[in-house]
């Protein structure tokens, strides 16, 4: 069995989100938007959120997501503020953001 090791720190920089997204497909996409709530940064109960909840930022015409697991610490820290300002920013560029779980 593999084991899978993250080294560095996750950007806070928007722009570099941008870069840092990743292909999805259709059906990924209809299944989210069906299963999942649509969220933004002052619908999530941010006191409630733990480890396993994800939120995902969706453009659905060029089909590419960003994630923010809050596991990760960076997504944490300062009272949400990185996932906060990406919600923020890709919510602004028209991209559809829903709390996976």
């Amino acid at each position: 069995m593999a084991t899978v090791g993250l080294i560095g720190e996750l950007t806070y920089d928007v722009e570099q989100m941008m870069k840092e997204r990743a292909k999805t497909n259709s059906a990924t996409i209809e299944k989210i938007s069906v299963e999942c709530d649509i969220v933004t940064v002052d619908s999530v109960n941010w006191s409630s959120l733990n480890r396993d909840n994800w939120i995902t930022c969706i453009n659905k015409e060029e089909k590419t997501w960003y994630h923010f697991p809050i596991a990760e610490s960076e997504n944490r820290d300062n009272n949400f503020k990185r996932v906060k300002d990406g919600i923020r920013y890709f919510t602004s560029k028209g991209w559809v953001t829903y709390m996976l779980q």
